[in-house]
């Protein structure tokens, strides 16, 4: 595992886990969102993500956080491994709603300097509970998908379902490495 995607639904804990591969295998963490937001909550266009990411990827290790279709053919491509939270829902949006309100309360930034607000995450088309509701059921059929496309056979794809299979996996990998 040097070049490593990590994928799930919003609130599955993607960047927690990318954060602790990063430290445990010295390799750097690649935040999408974080590249793909622009202050003020502005989309990066499409192409200029692009290009920012085939150069941050363009490394012999690394570990990436996030789901974005529009730069999987060229993410995907590089990496080796793909790990998958597939967690269960309620799960998910309580981690999501939990953080959510937290950096709104404790105003941390989140996604390249941006602050969530009571607004924006109860009230707005744009609410990140919202967008998890919507996109949970496509993304993991689009997993389920991926894992089996032929275009990402070089891939090992490791499909974690809860907390404690997380937890004993990453454990098993201090034993084995």
């Amino acid at each position: 595992m040097k070049r490593i995607i990590i994928g799930g639904s919003i609130g599955a804990g993607k960047t927690s886990l990318a954060k602790l591969f990063s430290k445990k295998f010295d390799i750097s963490h690649i935040e999408l969102d974080a590249l793909y937001w622009l202050p003020g909550w502005r989309l990066r266009p499409v192409e200029e993500f692009k290009k920012i990411v085939a150069e941050a990827i363009d490394k012999p290790s690394w570990v990436i956080c996030g789901n974005f279709s529009v730069i999987r053919p060229i993410t995907w491509k590089k990496a080796d491994t793909v790990v998958w939270l597939d967690y269960p829902f309620f799960l998910c949006f309580w981690q999501c709603f939990k953080r959510s309100v937290q950096n709104v309360i404790k105003r941390r930034p989140c996604c390249n300097e941006n602050y969530e607000s009571f607004s924006r995450l109860f009230f707005s088309r744009h609410s990140i509970l919202w967008w998890m509701i919507k996109t949970y059921k496509k993304r993991n059929k689009k997993y389920f998908r991926l894992m089996n496309d032929p275009e990402y056979k070089h891939i090992t794809f490791i499909r974690l379902t809860s907390h404690e299979e997380t937890k004993k996996w990453v454990e098993s990998l201090d034993k084995s490495g």
